[in-house]
């Protein structure tokens, strides 16, 4: 682990065990009786050490920052001239430049740079920008690709949402129909389905009870589908209900003579 002291002063601990705070711990770390603490174990000391466990890090990427920084000791390591940096536009647009140099009109310290120059295209022309607008190029550019990967992800998810709720409104549409249907079937008058008719209690159950109701249901392709979303009525009755109906079905009349 990468021990962080209060002074901002860093140095490498083994990372031994958690623990809880007792009295004279919770007194030097400033932390409460029973806290959660660490026991570590530094390079230069070979007894363990409570510190708190708000001043860890992981040793990587750390020490890749603790680099980082430590390369950039002021703003003549920082803007590198020919450097790639990130202009922020006053919108919060970005755009990658080249950092051509620092000037120091006034007040306000300002930044000469350069749009990168397209393929085939004519070099652009140096602009000046105030240097609080631009960042430097490589933590820049990773925070960009992070934030787009990001917002697509997003509307990757959005997208698929949006694909969940219009299978949802579908299956309501249909659900509505069937039941707009069965209401129908419910309510039709005429003959009264035949005690020996296949399913004759199911239909009864649900509330069909007359042969031009039952027709109701069972006329077109969405027949026996109508037939299996009622309550007790499988496959293999729904295909029984369908063939007795088919074999009441009038026979079709004789062709006239010619």
């Amino acid at each position: 682990m990468v021990f962080i002291g209060m002074d901002g002063a860093h140095s490498l601990a083994a990372f031994l065990t958690r623990a809880q705070a007792s009295e004279d711990d919770a007194e030097a770390l400033d932390v409460p009786v029973g806290a959660a603490v660490a026991a570590v174990q530094f390079e230069d000391d070979p007894n363990p050490v409570v510190v708190r466990l708000d001043s860890l890090l992981p040793e990587q990427p750390t020490l890749r920052l603790i680099e980082d920084l430590g390369a950039q000791s002021g703003p003549a390591s920082l803007w590198q001239e020919g450097s790639l940096v990130v202009w922020v536009n006053a919108d919060g647009a970005p755009q990658l430049m080249t950092f051509e140099g620092l000037d120091n009109p006034g007040d306000v310290q300002s930044a000469r740079v350069r749009p990168l120059a397209e393929d085939g295209q004519p070099h652009p022309g140096m602009q000046q920008v105030r240097l609080e607008d631009l960042l430097p190029g490589v933590p820049a550019t990773r925070l960009l690709a992070f934030e787009q990967n990001r917002v697509a992800e997003a509307a990757a998810t959005h997208a698929q949402a949006s694909e969940v709720q219009l299978a949802l409104v579908d299956k309501l549409e249909e659900r509505i129909t069937f039941l707009e249907l069965l209401v129908r079937a419910v309510r039709e008058n005429g003959e009264v389905i035949p005690g020996d008719f296949p399913a004759a209690e199911q239909l009864a159950q649900n509330g069909v009870e007359t042969l031009p109701g039952l027709r109701i249901l069972v006329d077109g392709e969405q027949g026996r589908a109508n037939l299996m979303a009622l309550d007790a009525i499988g496959a293999s009755r729904a295909d029984k209900i369908l063939a007795a109906v088919t074999a009441l079905a009038p026979a079709d009349p004789p062709a006239p003579e010619g």
